[in-house]
């Protein structure tokens, strides 16, 4: 997929209006790229990542909180007014409002994911201090982008947390009676009607519904640039289309705008073969998070009725992982006696890089562990907590140390 990418990217450059775009684009193309295969190195094994998190989410505050501040400066006597759907747009350190939305949309997935690993007051603050910042970018992506996040990150909540599916049934018609419910009040009943519009009209809600009146517009003419140069028009140009004064989209300027859809603006910018190869990076993406996660499953001959064998050992800890199959604890701290059992609704654990205890379900769940196998998954406990999970984690209050001095190497065996 990648080399479809360049080779559509380097051949719709033949055509650039504006080469030094097209050649700045592909620049950004190869530092997203280096972002991607940093984060794919992160999660490759298994390591717990809740500081390099909880890090990103105080950076995000601190861009958020920069973002708010200047477009305060700029207009804006209160934050109400952020709400408006004219006035300065938030950019905070980026070159773009919508990409700002993104980083924080992205943002607020990563602390929404924290759960307890912070406290209640850090994690709500920092939602809220986010949901502004998106708010303040008046971006159309980003509410958009958040809107369908939340939807799914319900659904994924509700299947990880095993309601049932008519549960998942009921919850989801309930929500739709309410939605037609009100639609109904509102419009067939007129409650509310006028003013619902005034407040739509003087809000980011009424610059939605002319932005999207006005993209139509962009496509139609990025659309008719694209008939004359199907291999691309080449990388970051869609912004360089030359308008008449009839088909002009900015007051002031007659250049085009840019697509403001990636699927669009790569077959308008990088042709057929940029298109393909970005379908082809997502579905290979998607494929090799779903392997990732069968890979977990227990070894043949662990379950049903597995046991656990404890011996010293004196292995190197620098090649030990949080998810592997044997496990390796200072054994001047464990409590015998060891037990292996399955788990049980409330068990917490401390697991690898936590502060605090955290719900054994939502470790799994992190871990990627499929959902079939999580109420099988051996669960191995001394006299005071769960101390491993095999394939998962260990726990941190009694990891190996460099001042530890007796290893305890465990393996989990038939009954």
């Amino acid at each position: 997929p990648v080399f479809l990418m360049s080779v559509g990217s380097l051949v719709a450059t033949i055509n650039a209006l504006s080469p030094s775009d097209a050649y700045l684009a592909m620049a950004q193309d190869l530092y997203l790229f280096a972002w991607f295969i940093m984060l794919v190195n992160l999660l490759r094994d298994g390591r717990d990542l809740t500081t390099f998190r909880v890090i990103w989410m105080w950076t995000a505050n601190a861009v958020a909180l920069y973002g708010i501040f200047v477009v305060m400066t700029q207009g804006h006597s209160h934050l109400l007014d952020l709400l408006r759907p004219r006035g300065s747009r938030t950019i905070s350190t980026f070159y773009d409002p919508n990409m700002c939305a993104n980083y924080f949309v992205l943002s607020l997935w990563i602390v929404l994911g924290l759960g307890e690993e912070i406290g209640g007051l850090v994690r709500w603050g920092s939602i809220g201090l986010l949901l502004l910042g998106i708010v303040a970018t008046k971006s159309n992506g980003g509410f958009t982008a958040l809107g369908v996040g939340f939807g799914v990150w319900m659904l994924a909540r509700a299947w990880t947390t095993r309601i049932s599916p008519t549960g998942l049934a009921a919850l989801g018609l309930l929500g739709a009676s309410l939605v037609l419910g009100t639609l109904w009040v509102v419009r067939g009943m007129g409650v509310g009607e006028a003013q619902l519009g005034q407040v739509a009209e003087s809000s980011s809600l009424g610059r939605s519904e002319h932005s999207s009146e006005g993209r139509f517009q962009i496509w139609s003419q990025l659309l008719k640039r694209y008939a004359q140069t199907p291999v691309g028009i080449g990388p970051g140009n869609s912004q360089n289309v030359p308008l008449s004064a009839e088909e002009r989209e900015r007051p002031h300027s007659y250049m085009s705008k840019e697509a403001h859809n990636d699927y669009l603006a790569y077959l308008i910018e990088r042709g057929p073969l940029g298109l393909l190869g970005l379908l082809l990076l997502k579905v290979e993406a998607f494929r090799r998070g779903d392997a990732s996660g069968a890979t977990l499953e227990p070894q043949p001959g662990i379950l049903p009725t597995p046991g656990v064998r404890a011996s010293t050992c004196t292995c190197d800890p620098a090649g030990f992982k949080a998810r592997d199959q044997v496990g390796h604890l200072d054994a001047d701290l464990v409590r015998p006696p060891l037990v292996v059992a399955t788990r049980k609704p409330g068990d917490r654990m401390r697991g690898l890089g936590l502060k605090q205890p955290k719900r054994v379900q939502d470790i799994l769940v992190d871990a990627h562990v499929p959902r079939q196998i999580r109420d099988s998954l051996p669960v191995v406990s001394d006299s005071e907590e769960i101390v491993w999970i095999p394939g998962v984690t260990v726990t941190e209050s009694k990891r190996v140390t460099s001042a530890t001095r007796r290893q305890l190497h465990l393996e989990i065996v038939p009954s």
